[in-house]
């Protein structure tokens, strides 16, 4: 699977750029993002898409890099996450 050169891309190929982008997205939904709301999904899977194919073209074809490549630079806020920095000890 190299995308390096062409422009054709195997089926192979397709089914793993696809399965990351579908894991970056739902990475976003489950943690409450902001970037996952229906008013800001077409623009968010549009640029996970982007960071996908270009880490592609570059050569790289795992499926787990290629799914942190895209969410990496994004800062995912969730409605679970605190403030407060946790501390060994305290709830």
């Amino acid at each position: 699977m190299s995308l390096r050169h062409h422009l054709a891309i195997d089926p192979e190929a397709i089914g793993v750029l696809a399965a990351a982008l579908e894991e970056a997205w739902n990475s976003l939904r489950t943690a409450g993002s902001s970037l996952a709301a229906p008013t800001n999904e077409a623009t968010t899977r549009v640029m996970l898409a982007r960071r996908i194919v270009a880490m592609a073209k570059r050569g790289e074809t795992d499926r787990i890099r290629l799914r942190d490549g895209a969410l990496c630079g994004f800062l995912v806020h969730s409605t679970n996450l605190t403030t407060e920095p946790h501390r060994a000890g305290r709830p």
